[in-house]
């Protein structure tokens, strides 16, 4: 079932995607060659390939525990996916950052949403059923991404003009929140998922149901309003001050 979506997925997302790029015109910055580079040797090579061992030590460990069913679903929604893979899609995403060595904000959004495509395309080898086609639909590891690489700059402008109040916000928003909002994401669709199995009345499938539909209206919402602040970026062409250079700027 998966591997049926990775064709739909990558259509999709890149339909998510590519205006953060046409809408930049002749002030476009990285190259082609430089995107195929992230997405194969930083997005595939590195970050898929260690989320899928991960995750597979993961199982390994966890069968040990006895643990099963909608617990280990919740606890795998945060510790399992969001933790191990928001971990390794930002091991990736800085790799292309020390690579390209980015200044615009844009830069640094679009680098980041590439790891998160990438990702998001390869997760379907391994999903089924609803987690899946939302998963397809409404491409999350994209706009988590695409709002984590926002953060990272505000995080390094931030360094680099000295405001040091601004700068634990933004390292708090670029490494807490996509987490968080993961695990969230990943156990509301687990529970919505199994209320509306067939050992519970008719009530409360369709609270089942109704989780499950609240869910997409959310990603929805936060996938049209990440997709508008990328365009937005596009245009604006925003970047470090021209007295700073970005690479003394370390992540703190």
């Amino acid at each position: 079932m998966g591997a049926l979506l990775i064709i739909p997925a990558l259509i999709i997302s890149l339909l998510w995607y590519m205006p953060g790029i046409k809408l930049q015109g002749e002030n476009a910055v990285i190259k082609k060659k430089d995107y195929w580079w992230c997405a194969l040797v930083a997005g595939l090579l590195t970050c898929c390939v260690l989320i899928v061992v991960t995750e597979l030590l993961w199982d390994a460990v966890v069968k040990r525990t006895g643990l099963s069913g909608l617990p280990l679903e919740f606890v795998g929604s945060f510790l399992r996916a969001a933790l191990l893979e928001e971990t390794f899609k930002f091991v990736g995403a800085i790799m292309c950052v020390d690579k390209i060595k980015p200044r615009r904000k844009i830069d640094f959004v679009m680098i980041f949403g590439l790891i998160g495509l990438t990702y998001n395309v390869f997760e379907k080898l391994f999903l089924g059923g609803a987690a899946s086609i939302v998963g397809s639909l409404i491409p999350m590891h994209l706009m988590w991404q695409f709002n984590q690489g926002g953060h990272f700059y505000e995080h390094k402008k931030a360094v680099l003009v000295g405001d040091k109040g601004r700068v634990g916000k933004e390292k708090f928003a670029f490494l807490f929140i996509p987490f968080f909002i993961h695990g969230c994401w990943d156990a509301l669709i687990s529970v919505g998922v199994y209320l509306m199995g067939d050992k519970f009345p008719g009530v409360v499938q369709a609270l089942g149901f109704v989780m499950i539909i609240g869910i997409i209206v959310y990603g929805i919402v936060y996938s049209v309003k990440t997709f508008r602040n990328v365009k937005k970026l596009a245009v604006e062409n925003e970047s470090f001050p021209e007295t700073e250079t970005p690479e003394s700027a370390p992540v703190e």
